[in-house]
């Protein structure tokens, strides 16, 4: 295949997980489900560095799980919990909106 026929990769994360050696510390990860307003159902992964944070950054991608994206360990350096979200798991994307009280 030449250069001009190559198709050309639009989807994917390659390159956005974390450094291995950024994640030594103590965290503790918790798989969940998130109710959506229609009924439906996403899974999700809590990351936590001390269980005691007050704040939470929620990273979501339509398409792609990226449990190791690269921005967790400076969110848990900041003293924030970090919520990993695959929008594409349930309901279309404009669909998918939390619960109340979610």
């Amino acid at each position: 295949m030449t250069e001009q026929n190559k198709a050309q990769v639009t989807a994917g994360m390659r390159g956005a997980s974390w450094d291995a050696r950024l994640m030594t510390r103590h965290y503790q990860m918790v798989p969940y489900t998130l109710g959506t307003a229609d009924g439906q159902r996403t899974l999700g992964f809590l990351f936590t560095a001390t269980g005691t944070e007050r704040t939470v950054v929620s990273i979501m991608h339509p398409r792609e799980m990226a449990i190791t994206h690269y921005l967790v360990p400076f969110i848990l350096d900041a003293g924030c919990a970090c919520s990993l979200r695959l929008l594409g798991a349930g309901p279309p994307v404009d669909r998918q909106r939390p619960a109340a009280g979610a």
